[in-house]
């Protein structure tokens, strides 16, 4: 196992180990059948678990059967009850998805890649593959991984939100608009999505556009998503609607009292006002290090005029 909790969290105390020796010639699906007549067998009731291994699947090795029959465990008790797993590409992704979350990027990019040797369109390992090539700075091959995905499976928006916020960090806000934009027209109540593009039109200093992404997402019936308020709010302010702006502010406070951006825009709408005590109130509730994204540039321009009035 990966992490000592990892067996804990996903299959409990209570396992039954069943061996056989098979001929490496049987087809993959006498192993799956194979697996379902002992997970009846067993008598173990209708919530009963299983996963299936054999050592001469891809990867797995006579070493490794102990480390493959924990993980179609694992894969088997994500499916849910009375769920029976073979180990596969989907295993090897859930493999891959443990190692990201504790920060292994060469383990995930290793079980990813091996994913991919048995299903080689797969949109989802070839969206995790180029997440984790992300993460890793390898910007290159994340757009390949993504740009594959894409192609394996062109309505999935997935693919498109990933490359097109992968093509946004890289400064290509024109490849990054056509991407996402696709994104949103597959996607069009995806909060994600939306936010990722207005976010985008907002640091190209394209407010209207934002607002425009806002409107879409409300009538594809998004419905009524804190951060998507908080855009259309930031995006009216950069088009000096800043009373406007000051009552969705003041909307999102009432419901998310915390909330460091509201806190930090409307102190400086009251600071511009000579409302002082107001201002600083409001900009005592924003604890260091709350105040969003520092390379946003709105956020960051709020703040430095903020900093003047107090």
């Amino acid at each position: 196992p990966l992490s000592s909790g990892t067996g804990r969290r996903y299959l409990g105390s209570g396992c039954t180990l069943v061996l056989e020796r098979w001929p490496r010639n049987r087809p993959r699906i006498q192993l799956g059948q194979w697996g379902q007549e002992i997970q009846a067998s067993l008598g173990t009731g209708q919530g009963a678990r299983t996963g299936v291994c054999a050592s001469w699947l891809p990867g797995i090795g006579t070493r490794g059967l102990g480390w493959g029959l924990f993980w179609a465990g694992i894969h088997a008790s994500m499916l849910g009850e009375g769920q029976l797993a073979l180990f596969d590409h989907v295993t090897w992704n859930i493999i891959g998805d443990e190692a990201m979350e504790m920060g292994d990027l060469t383990l995930a990019g290793l079980a990813y890649r091996r994913g991919l040797k048995e299903a080689p369109e797969d949109e989802k390992l070839l969206n995790s593959l180029g997440v984790c090539y992300a993460e890793a700075g390898r910007t290159k091959r994340a757009v390949d991984a993504f740009s594959r995905a894409i192609k394996a499976s062109p309505l999935d928006f997935t693919a498109f939100y990933n490359l097109g916020g992968l093509l946004a960090a890289k400064g290509d806000t024109k490849g990054a608009e056509a991407t996402l934009r696709r994104a949103m027209d597959l996607a069009p109540d995806d909060p994600a999505v939306a936010l990722k593009l207005g976010q985008l039109y907002l640091s190209a200093e394209r407010p209207l556009k934002a607002v425009e992404v806002v409107e879409a997402f409300s009538k594809a019936g998004g419905g009524d998503h804190p951060a998507i308020k908080r855009l259309r709010a930031r995006a009216l302010w950069e088009m000096n609607q800043t009373e406007e702006a000051a009552k969705i502010f003041k909307e999102i406070l009432s419901v998310h009292p915390n909330d460091a951006v509201g806190l930090g825009f409307l102190a400086l709408f009251y600071a511009r006002k000579g409302e002082t005590e107001t201002a600083r109130r409001l900009r005592a509730g924003v604890g260091p290090g709350e105040t969003g994204d520092p390379r946003d540039p709105v956020v960051a321009k709020v703040l430095r005029e903020l900093e003047g009035y107090l």
